[in-house]
């Protein structure tokens, strides 16, 4: 499977397509790992990626009944894409299930 490419707003929002939480299962809820997140473009004229830092950045949280997910500040000021919109790509996913012992992983895993 090609690697997940989603547009992110000003505030760190971004919905996983439906065909990849139904591939994996992923429902209302689930608390999410998105594995090497990098940016692709940004939607501002003035700033070209290649002048931003050569980052990725990991980024745990949980899923909406929309597939949105939240990036925190520090991750995107980390990215240098803070208060911007912008094209990530997401390397992998993979879903951690809260449950009565702790976390632990779930089988479903996009690489």
């Amino acid at each position: 499977m090609a690697e997940p490419i989603c547009y992110m707003n000003e505030r760190g929002s971004l919905s996983i397509d439906s065909e990849i939480r139904d591939l994996l299962d992923i429902t209302d809820g689930d608390l999410v790992r998105l594995s090497k997140v990098e940016v692709v473009k940004v939607e501002d004229e003035e700033i070209d990626v290649e002048d931003l830092p050569d980052e990725t950045c990991e980024v745990i949280s949980n899923i909406n009944d929309r597939g949105g997910v939240r990036i925190k500040q520090e991750e995107r000021q980390a990215l240098g894409i803070d208060d911007r919109r912008a094209k990530l790509k997401i390397t992998g996913i993979e879903i951690l299930v809260a449950s009565q012992s702790g976390l632990e992983f779930a089988s479903g895993a996009l690489n």
